[in-house]
This record gives C-alpha cells, sequence and structure tokens, in this order.
C-alpha cells in the first residue's frame, strides 16, 4: 500500500462519508517468485453485470484507485487505447517510436526488432523517451544480439537468462523458444489433479502439439467417465496419465530456434 501511494497508484479517501453506499473492490496477491520484476501482483476481482444504458446514465468514479484497476472487464482496453493515445499525441516528436508502440506493442509486452545495432538503439531511445514523458518505464530488455549493448541500454545476453515473452519461455542469447514450468507432485491422481497441472503447461505456438493433443484427449476421457472431481481415476487411465506425465518431464529438455523470416 505504501508503493502504491508512492507511485501515485492510490490516495487517500478524502470526505468518506460512511453513511453512503460505497463498493469496495475485493483484492489479494498473487505471489510469483520467479519474476525478476513484479513479485508480488495484487489481482483485483471487479464485478461483473449489464447495467442498463451505462454510458448515458453514469460518470465514472474511484473513491481510492488513480489507476486503471486490474482484472476489471474494461482494463484491457483503456490500457491499450491509453499506449494508442499516447503514441499519437508524440508521433512528430518520436515518430519511429510512435510506429512501434501502434503495431509492436502486445498489451504491456513490446515486441520489436531491427537490421542493425544503430537502428535497434534508435528505437528502443525513442521508445522510452516517449513512454517516460507518459510516466511509463519499459523493463526488463532483452535482445539475441550481444552488440546490442550500449551505455544507455543495458539488455540480457547471457545463456542461462530465460525471459517469458506471451507466455512463451525464451532464452535470448541462443535466441531458442523453450518450456519451463514447475509440474507439483500428485500424490492422488484424481480429475482435479490433472486438470490443474495441464493447465501449467502453455503451448501458444503450438511446438509441442503431439503432446498437448494427448493430454487434451485423456481430458475427455476423465469426464466420459462421470468421474467426480476428487474420485482416483481407474488402473487404465492412472497408467495413461503417467505416460503423458514422463512426456510433460521431458518437454523441459526441447528447445525450438527461433524463425525469422526474410
Amino acid at each position: 500500500m505504501k508503493e502504491y501511494i508512492a507511485l501515485n497508484h492510490m490516495q487517500l479517501a478524502s470526505d468518506f462519508d460512511s453513511q453512503k453506499t460505497h463498493y469496495v473492490i475485493p483484492h489479494h496477491g498473487v505471489l510469483r517468485s520467479e519474476s525478476t520484476t513484479t513479485k508480488l501482483r495484487v489481482v483485483f476481482d471487479a464485478l461483473v453485470a449489464d447495467i442498463c444504458k451505462m454510458y448515458a446514465s453514469l460518470k465514472y468514479h474511484q473513491t481510492i484507485l488513480n489507476t486503471v484497476t486490474y482484472d476489471m472487464s474494461c482494463a484491457p482496453f483503456l490500457a491499450i487505447r491509453s499506449l494508442k493515445y499516447i503514441a499519437d499525441h508524440f508521433s512528430k516528436q518520436f515518430p519511429i517510436g510512435a510506429a512501434v508502440l501502434k503495431e509492436e506493442m502486445f498489451v504491456d509486452d513490446l515486441l520489436t526488432g531491427a537490421d542493425s545495432v544503430e537502428e535497434l538503439h534508435l528505437k528502443a531511445a525513442e521508445v522510452t523517451s516517449m513512454l517516460s514523458k507518459a510516466g511509463l518505464e519499459l523493463a526488463k530488455w532483452n535482445t539475441s544480439n550481444i552488440e546490442g549493448n550500449g551505455a544507455e541500454f543495458q539488455f540480457k545476453v547471457d545463456t542461462k537468462d530465460i525471459t517469458k515473452t506471451l507466455g512463451m519461455s525464451w532464452q535470448p542469447k541462443l535466441d531458442v523458444f523453450c518450456l519451463r514450468y514447475t509440474l507439483p507432485t500428485i500424490i492422488v491422481i484424481t480429475k482435479q489433479s490433472i486438470v490443474s497441472l495441464v493447465a501449467h503447461l502453455y503451448d501458444l505456438l503450438g511446438l509441442v502439439s503431439p503432446v498437448v493433443i494427448r493430454r487434451k484427449i485423456l481430458v475427455q476421457e476423465l469426464w466420459m467417465h462421470r468421474l467426480n472431481w476428487g474420485d482416483p481415476l481407474p488402473s487404465e487411465l492412472q497408467s495413461q496419465w503417467k505416460r503423458i506425465e514422463e512426456d510433460l518431464h521431458n518437454l523441459q529438455t526441447i528447445e525450438i530456434p527461433r524463425f525469422i523470416k526474410y
């Protein structure tokens, strides 16, 4: 809370009338020890409803929070629309950076490239300056080219460095995609434990489809058997799962070179 106040993300409520009805957004913390930037993220559990003629009837106001609120249905639009506004506002001063912000931002991830180190630094400089003027900061720079480092920008290029890009694990130095995740130990194999573990594997590009398909087929069979969430699996399904589980562990040894189309 002190950090939120220091960053002006939050303010103390003034003129608070306890006799009036107020909506307090439930929230909780999500701890991600593997994250290099935000280890503890606050998640807000906003309500979902349909309000008749909402745009014509309401003026939006939050008593405490000053920022776009996580997990409200409007939050992604507000964030992306804000970036577009920043790009339009500074397009004359930073034409290259504005183009990057419009075309190469994916929510809060910047994925771009350059044909030369000089162009790379120009892009980075313009985007950084433009966002800085709007009170935003780019963090966790990564590149596959060690020559990309300079006095102004320090890019991570260590062989052991792995960063997450749109949910995919990427090793910048080797320029390969890989799969890195922690599989919880299952003591009793149930439908619930399998569905939960299966959700840990994120394959955006379909690079390990053979394993993913087998996994989805097994989940379908679990539903066909009409098992309750906590019921132990029949022996034949347990054997099938153990074979898939071995493949899941072996997936962490796979590295896929990133394809660049010229």
